[in-house]
């Protein structure tokens, strides 16, 4: 097998691997397409025979967050015993059965059950599947191979909302099912195993057939890259998590990645996109709202696909700053767009800003965060920190979304509008002051600038 036939071996996985990644968020988007139908007085359109109440259109999309603030937990610590090959195909278990309770359920209770399961794989594949990437992906590409994973969860949301759209409500969650049940054939038949996990695990000899499969056949360059990976192992390798907690550095990162995320969920993308519909059932332009979903959810899609280049070429911090930046800017346009008497000419404003909006969050802010989760921990740690970070996403998530209708009521479409912007202002604020730049470093080189005391781009110390 020559080089080139053995690099593809990498792509492959990683594309493998993010199937389950879409198989994850087509539960995020799915509320976009199955309210109307859920809403609907139309017996032959609502499985529930009859509408479902404000109360039950915010447990439908909040207790899917619930379950991935739990998710984290049991498969991370899986993860670490059994490697991430095995926990990878155990999460796509959840999506199977959720998908097929609420292709066949009539009970609004099924549905709950349902979309809390999905939450478990949702929460648990959202830093598993980026950390699997980071681990068999080459240093100099790295983060542009963690930005395909943004291509699949887009992949992902517009695929929900295009068979959302077009097929009964049956119909679209037994399509959607295909996904997981897809990756999991083509995982166990092509999938390779964390080279970082079998070395972790002393299993030399394997993670040198890992890295062959993966990287090269050259047994000089494989060799290298074993003993970096077995340096970066080391660090910490004795510690316990508390001794992270009292280790200046370390507890500087856990800060980054923790208030990161706090910015990234208040910059409300998963608020907005549960509601992609109803946001533009209020808007005057001729459009139907479901077109215009799946319009927006094209944007997203396409935006994404300039994702991993950016990262490689241009840097997490730059591209952190950026992303930021456009979303607080289209979220401040929304918000005086609904301010004012929505004239006619201005009718097709949200549907632009949107689309500004859907690509900034895609320029960084969307995978940067999980991209420093995996680069900024020595190994011993990463999964715990992992799981900490993750549950919190999840958890502030879920105060946001279950209160989208509260907020909504309370300070109006254009007041919820303003909030996301100014979050959006502080997360690149906080990303050019404390973000550190990791491009093109390799994970022992990562955690030698840390102990060495060079933190690159740091302005200030937290």
């Amino acid at each position: 097998m020559d080089e080139k036939s053995v690099a593809w071996n990498t792509y492959l996985n990683i594309i493998i691997a993010n199937i389950l990644i879409s198989s994850g968020d087509v539960s995020v988007t799915w509320t976009s397409s199955a309210y109307p139908k859920l809403y609907s007085n139309d017996t032959s359109v609502n499985p529930l025979q009859r509408p479902i109440s404000p109360s039950q259109d915010d447990v439908l999309g909040s207790i899917l967050i619930v379950g991935a603030i739990l998710g984290p937990w049991p498969f991370g610590i899986i993860a670490d015993r059994f490697g991430k090959k095995k926990i990878l195909l155990l999460l796509a278990l959840p999506h199977i059965i959720s998908f097929l309770i609420l292709g066949l359920a009539k009970n609004i209770y099924l549905f709950y059950f349902a979309r809390f399961v999905a939450g478990f794989g949702l929460g648990a594949g959202y830093y598993l599947v980026p950390s699997y990437v980071a681990e068999i992906a080459k240093s100099s590409h790295r983060g542009g191979m963690v930005g395909v994973t943004n291509v699949f969860w887009c992949l992902g949301d517009f695929l929900s909302l295009v068979i959302g759209t077009y097929t009964n409500f049956s119909n679209y969650n037994f399509s959607l099912m295909c996904f997981p049940m897809v990756f999991v054939v083509l995982f166990v038949w092509l999938g390779i195993e964390s080279p970082y996990y079998l070395m972790s695990r002393r299993k030399e000899e394997a993670a040198r057939k890992s890295l062959m499969r993966l990287r090269s056949n050259n047994h000089e360059e494989v060799t290298k890259e074993l003993k970096s990976v077995e340096y970066f192992l080391r660090l910490h390798q004795d510690g316990k998590f508390f001794d992270m907690i009292k280790d200046e550095i370390l507890r500087k990162n856990i800060l980054i990645s923790m208030f990161l995320l706090v910015c990234l969920t208040c910059s409300g993308f998963w608020g907005l996109t549960f509601h992609l519909e109803l946001i533009f059932e209020s808007c005057s332009f001729s459009l139907t709202p479901d077109t215009s979903a799946v319009i927006v959810g094209g944007v997203l899609l396409i935006s994404s696909l300039f994702t991993p280049v950016l990262l490689d070429k241009f840097g997490r911090k730059p591209l952190l700053i950026t992303s930021f930046c456009g979303m607080h800017v289209s979220l401040i346009i929304l918000g005086i767009y609904f301010s004012i008497s929505r004239m006619e000419v201005l009718a097709s404003t949200p549907l632009f800003c949107l689309a500004l909006y859907l690509a900034s969050f895609n320029v960084g802010a969307c995978i940067i965060p999980w991209i420093l989760i995996s680069e900024l921990f020595p190994n011993k740690f990463k999964n715990a920190v992992a799981s900490y970070c993750t549950t919190l996403f999840w958890l502030v998530n879920c105060l946001v979304t279950f209160n989208f209708n509260k907020l909504h009521g309370t300070i109006g479409m254009n007041g919820i509008f303003y909030f996301h912007g100014v979050w959006c202002l502080i997360g690149a604020v906080f990303g050019y002051f404390f973000v550190p730049e990791t491009k093109g470093k390799d994970f022992s080189d990562i955690q030698q600038m840390f102990n060495e005391g060079i933190e690159e781009n740091r302005t200030f110390e937290i």
